[in-house]
């Protein structure tokens, strides 16, 4: 038994630093430039930068939420890294809420589950955990 408990514990640590190096990813991909045009583009360029942004910027963003979701029974900063998360996406430094689109509802009632859960962990105020 207790080697099985040794083993879950590397796991669960393992785990921790995989989830901790994607997020890590993720939000240098999301705070950077990417695919933003720099100087002067042709138009259709800068279209079809834009239209990739639409449909990567959310798609990041949405499974790194239920990454970080479906980690908080075993990751002790998921919840407060959800909300972060949630700073960085309504940051007007990043603007990324604009490529959001029609997925932006979606991503708002992931943020609610968050926030909910956050609540439910024993706290009145869900923002004492960015504290």
């Amino acid at each position: 038994l207790s080697k099985l408990q040794r083993h879950a514990k590397e796991a669960i640590s393992a785990y921790h630093e995989v989830l901790a190096d994607t997020r890590t990813v993720a939000l240098k991909l999301l705070t950077s430039d990417w695919m933003i045009p720099e100087g002067e583009v042709k138009p259709e360029v800068g279209m079809d930068m834009a239209r990739i942004r639409r449909i990567y910027i959310p798609e990041v963003v949405i499974r790194l939420h239920a990454l970080l979701y479906a980690s908080r029974a075993f990751v002790q900063e998921a919840l407060p890294a959800l909300l972060e998360l949630t700073n960085t996406i309504a940051d007007s430094r990043y603007r990324l809420y604009d490529d959001f689109g029609d997925r932006l509802p979606t991503y708002l009632n992931l943020v609610r589950q968050a926030v909910l859960a956050t609540l439910e962990n024993g706290g009145a105020d869900p923002f004492r955990m960015l504290a």
